[in-house]
């Protein structure tokens, strides 16, 4: 009896300490969400200030206003296009009304031949009558918060970087090995992402499809969602396509050419990739991205990869844990 209870209470203990960690993630997200995508940040711009000081011979102040002067065009840019795109779409957005009403006719027309009588008055009307510029408001709104959270993790890379402050040395249990394992992860992840943006923007503006280039961009952040993030990049264009195109062959050709590439890359390449490079399963890939999805939302998704990387090697440094590091190699 006096052994099951201290059995008992350790492991009462654990959990109630898994539920509190759980329960600080999950309130504290405001902060920490933005905190470790300035972290990741940190570590893809220190490479560069490495390289102008090396290769140019540059002072580290100067070298860190040039590395942080290209990150910053470039998210620049791609918020730049973003913004454009997003003009583009509510100019479009009678056009796009219009479009559905044809569509609508042309469904209309196929189904009365098997007898079928349909009243397109109310639902015409209905369309014409959607809230489109509620919509864009919502949206431009959700943009707005997404900037000021882009500011911010901006904001916390800067103080990390002029204060030449790596975070092994603030304290956070982050050796050279584990700062190696997330840059390899990083530039990894971001060549795969960029190559395959790449090839949809080249499918995509083959055939004049609206708004590509955001869908592009699109396709680049997705894709740091392991699995998932395919399968939505691939459906967000569907509308835009199927109303600039109608159910025809170029929008067959579109869509098929899209989840090809995204098959190919995203559900084939990548998980054989990241699960080597990382030493995870792909089970376990899928089970961290649920986890941080529930705690961290979407900003949870982008990041579960690498925190359950950063957790296996933790657990490989200690011997209470290391019992645990063939569950993440797939060895249950």
């Amino acid at each position: 009896m006096n052994h099951i209870k201290s059995s008992i209470v350790p492991t009462s203990l654990v959990i109630l300490c898994i539920l509190g960690i759980m329960t600080a993630l999950f309130f504290m997200k405001t902060v920490l969400v933005p905190f470790v995508f300035s972290l990741i940040l940190f570590f893809i711009t220190e490479p560069l200030i490495k390289l102008f000081k090396v290769k140019f011979k540059l002072p580290r102040p100067i070298s860190i206003f040039f590395s942080f002067l290209l990150v910053f065009l470039a998210i620049g840019i791609m918020v730049l296009f973003v913004g454009m795109s997003f003009k583009g779409l509510i100019n479009s957005g009678g056009v796009y009304q219009h479009q559905l009403i044809k569509l609508l006719d042309l469904f209309s027309g196929f189904i009365e031949r098997f007898g079928v009588k349909v009243d397109l008055t109310l639902i015409r009307q209905a369309v014409l009558e959607l809230p489109i510029l509620t919509w864009f408001q919502t949206i431009s709104g959700s943009i707005v918060g997404l900037v000021g959270n882009l500011l911010l993790v901006l904001i916390f890379t800067f103080f990390l970087i002029v204060g030449n402050q790596a975070p092994t040395r603030a304290g956070l249990l982050l050796d050279d090995e584990m700062k190696s394992q997330i840059t390899r992860y990083i530039t990894i992840k971001c060549m795969i992402s960029l190559f395959t943006a790449t090839l949809i923007w080249i499918v995509f503006a083959s055939f004049n499809v609206q708004l590509a280039l955001m869908f592009a961009i699109l396709t680049f952040f997705l894709n740091f969602i392991p699995s998932v993030g395919s399968i939505i990049a691939v459906l967000i264009p569907l509308p835009v396509i199927f109303l600039q195109f109608g159910y025809s062959w170029e929008f067959l050709i579109i869509i098929g050419a899209a989840a090809l590439i995204q098959f190919v890359i995203g559900n084939i390449i990548d998980p054989k990739l990241m699960g080597d490079r990382l030493g995870l399963h792909p089970v376990i890939i899928l089970l961290s991205l649920l986890f941080w999805g529930f705690i961290w939302g979407v900003p949870g998704m982008f990041l579960s990869a690498p925190i359950t990387s950063i957790i296996k090697l933790m657990c490989s440094r200690y011997k209470i844990t290391k019992p645990l590091v063939p569950i993440f190699e797939g060895n249950f």
